[in-house]
């Protein structure tokens, strides 16, 4: 005969529920870190990248008449009169693994190496293109005749000034549109919001409006910074940017079929 304790213990019910509860906080908890653990390794992978540009220009610059490095080896090699390279030891490797990613410089055989007037990391350079007439470069005279295309205005007067600038990607654009006739910042609010594959980030007290790191991967058209131009009652400055990657003459391809199938199929 065992002699009670007076000790109780948990039922199945009472385990089956602590159970439940774990798992739903494993749920809610886990994803969170998993995000905020790639978001840092992404972080960390973007900042040695720009260590590597930063690197790659300090090369060019200190062993002049060699170009730029060939490999992450080279960078790591100190130059002469230094007791250091031009990376940290944690790029040291040919590839480097940090942060979850692999780190690599390569040359490829054949390359065209395109050597900028200026460095880019962490500078911006007023020149994108090829050399043409009157001092203007291919890429500003490109901004000028795809517009007229696009648009179907042969005579669209077009002024642009195209500066690189160190991002991912994203093609980033600050236009001063003229109208025939006055259009109020009202007027284009409700045209771009009711436009497809334009997204509208317009709201400067809450710190809204687009950037090129906001609209990487993304498929539509941001919009921001929309106000009356000053001194210019026919006018309307705006901020644009678009993914360049992906917002382009096949995605545009693409959609324009979607539309002409729409417009042919039964109703």
């Amino acid at each position: 005969m065992r002699a009670s304790t007076g000790q109780r213990g948990f039922t199945l019910i009472e385990l089956l529920v602590v159970v439940a509860i774990i798992g739903i906080v494993a749920a809610i908890a886990v994803p969170g870190l998993l995000r905020a653990r790639m978001a840092g390794n992404e972080a960390s992978a973007i900042g040695s990248l720009r260590t590597i540009n930063s690197a790659q220009s300090a090369f060019s610059s200190s062993c002049a008449g060699t170009g730029y490095a060939q490999d992450l080896a080279d960078l790591a090699r100190p130059p002469a009169g230094s007791a250091a390279g031009f990376v940290s030891p944690d790029l040291y490797g040919t590839p480097s693994t940090k942060s979850g990613y692999v780190l690599n410089l390569v040359s490829s055989p054949g390359a065209t190496v395109v050597l900028l007037a200026a460095p880019l990391a962490l500078n911006v350079i007023p020149w994108a293109g090829s050399a043409k007439d009157d001092g203007w470069t291919s890429e500003e005279l490109k901004v000028r005749n795809e517009s007229r295309k696009i648009l179907g205005i042969p005579n669209l007067k077009v002024s642009a000034t195209c500066v690189r600038v160190p991002v991912v990607t994203t093609h980033s654009l600050a236009v001063h549109a003229v109208f025939q006739n006055p259009v109020s910042v009202t007027e284009a609010l409700k045209a771009l919001h009711d436009a497809p594959s334009v997204v509208v980030l317009d709201d400067l007290e809450a710190g809204e409006f687009p950037t090129p790191a906001d609209v990487v991967g993304s498929d539509p058209t941001f919009v921001g910074r929309i106000r009356q131009a000053l001194d210019f009652p026919n006018a309307l400055d705006l901020f644009v940017c678009g993914d360049n990657l992906r917002k382009g003459a096949a995605l545009n391809t693409a959609q324009i079929a979607e539309l002409v199938a729409e417009e042919f199929s039964p109703r």
